[in-house]
Formats: C-alpha cells, structure tokens, sequence
C-alpha cells in the first residue's frame, strides 16, 4: 500500500491477491466506509488529514494496515 501518507489515493499493490472488501476506520474504530470488491486504488481524498486503518478481506481472513492521509 502505497504511497504514505497519502493525499487523495492509496494504491493497493495486491499481487495475485483478490480482496472481497475493504473498509477504512478511524483512529477510534469508527467505520467510516465500505467498499466491496477487488480495487487496485481507494478514493480517500474526502477524509480530513490524520491517521486510518484499512481492514482488507481475503475470503475469510483479514489484513489491517495503518495509513496517514494528508
């Protein structure tokens, strides 16, 4: 995931990998929202500057990376 921070897009860098959903949290564990699907960017240009988590699905696993938006 790339590039961080970042200002307006997060490139996922998946491989082979194909994500069923991601969602994106706030600091406190609020979700802010939901995407389904296997994306290759995500659109984060409407969040205030500060610190997220983006939960990947992966059948029946997840990922949580830290990300800090601009």
């Amino acid at each position: 995931m790339y590039p961080i921070p970042a200002k307006s897009k997060l490139i996922i860098d998946s491989n082979s990998i194909e994500f069923t959903q991601m969602e994106i949290f706030n600091i406190s564990g609020e979700k802010l929202n939901s995407i389904k699907g296997n994306l290759k960017s995500v659109d984060i240009s409407n969040l205030p500057s500060g610190v997220y988590f983006l939960k990947l699905y992966i059948e029946t696993k997840a990922i949580i990376r830290k990300f800090i938006k601009e």
